[in-house]
């Protein structure tokens, strides 16, 4: 079963962007699937630090 999804507009200043493409064409990812993947991994970090 797929997590339902939500929508939101996200306004990048035009130097992120092109990091950000530069990052998944290397990764061979859309940069949508390269940001929640970043996103992922920070949350994932915050969560490891409030646990200790």
């Amino acid at each position: 079963m797929k997590a339902e999804k939500k929508h939101f507009k996200l306004n990048v200043p035009a130097d992120l962007m092109e990091k950000l493409k530069e990052i998944a064409e290397r990764e061979a990812r859309s940069v949508t699937s390269q940001i929640n993947l970043m996103l992922r991994r920070q949350v994932e970090a915050e969560e490891a630090t409030a646990q200790k």
